[in-house]
Parts: structure tokens; C-alpha cells; sequence
């Protein structure tokens, strides 16, 4: 019998809980989740031009030509015992990779724990990693804009 911390709607709720602001406030939409009795995953999509533009150095690789693609940030909840994190990518670069093409080398050991920690904990530290990516890539961003127009 599943205990209430790893029912597949909870653990959906927390992570939207400690995510969703963090996410929408970098132009992605709030997650999305879906579940099965023993994963979670959380989708937290960006329109692909708007994403290019807010990241540039961001998993450079990823470019799309279609008008309606989107960047998706994927989050994957092993609920098995105890629950924790088990694969969080961004179209199918790790967070490693993304800390790497912002300059955070520095996160790696911390990426490192994430699915071997206590899904609290895990989550916490994600958001915290997620923040440090994110706010690089975007100060960069912003850095690159005011080059540009200078």
C-alpha cells in the first residue's frame, strides 16, 4: 500500500508547488503533470522562439523550425521506496550539460545527489539548481542585449 507522501497526485502537487513560480517566471507555462502507479513526470513548456531568446547559451543545440514548437523542461518522480527524483532534462539535455553551458560546473556534485536524496529534499535542491541555471542563462541573456545595443 502506497503511503500519503508518494501518492502519484501529491507528489505532482508538491512539485508544481516548489516549481510552477520558478518555471513561469522564465517564460515557461505551469507544469503539466501526468502519472502511472510508479512515475510522476512534470512538463513545463516554452515557446521555442521565446525560449531561444530568453537563453541563448541554453542547450544550444536545440533548434526547431516549426512556427508552434516548444522547449520542454521535463521532471520524472520514481515512486518506488522511498520516492525520489529520477531524470529531470531539458529536451533531452541533462542538467549537467545545462550547468555546463551557463558556466555552473560548480553544480555538478550537487546535480549529482539529486536522485539519491529524500524527495523533499530532492526537490528543494532542484529548485535551487533550477534558479542558478536559469537566472545565468538569463543574465546572460540579458548581458548579450545590452552588447547588442550599445
Amino acid at each position: 500500500m502506497s503511503s500519503l507522501p508518494d501518492d502519484p497526485h501529491a507528489v505532482a502537487g508538491r512539485l508544481r508547488v516548489a516549481l510552477d513560480p520558478l518555471m513561469t517566471s522564465h517564460g515557461f507555462a505551469a507544469g503539466q503533470a501526468g502519472s502511472s502507479a510508479s512515475e510522476v513526470g512534470v512538463v513545463y513548456c516554452s515557446e521555442h522562439r521565446d525560449f531561444r531568446r530568453r537563453f541563448p547559451t541554453l542547450a544550444p543545440s536545440i533548434e526547431y523550425s516549426d512556427d508552434g514548437a516548444c522547449t520542454d523542461l521535463n521532471v520524472y518522480v520514481a515512486l518506488n521506496s522511498p520516492a525520489h527524483l529520477r531524470e529531470i532534462h531539458l529536451d533531452g539535455h541533462r542538467l549537467d550539460e545545462l550547468a555546463h553551458d551557463v558556466g555552473r560546473d560548480d553544480l555538478r556534485e550537487h546535480i549529482g545527489r539529486l536522485d539519491a536524496e529524500p524527495l523533499n529534499e530532492g526537490i528543494a535542491h532542484l529548485r535551487e539548481v533550477l534558479t542558478a541555471i536559469l537566472s545565468t542563462a538569463s543574465q546572460t541573456s540579458d548581458l548579450d542585449d545590452r552588447d547588442r545595443n550599445a
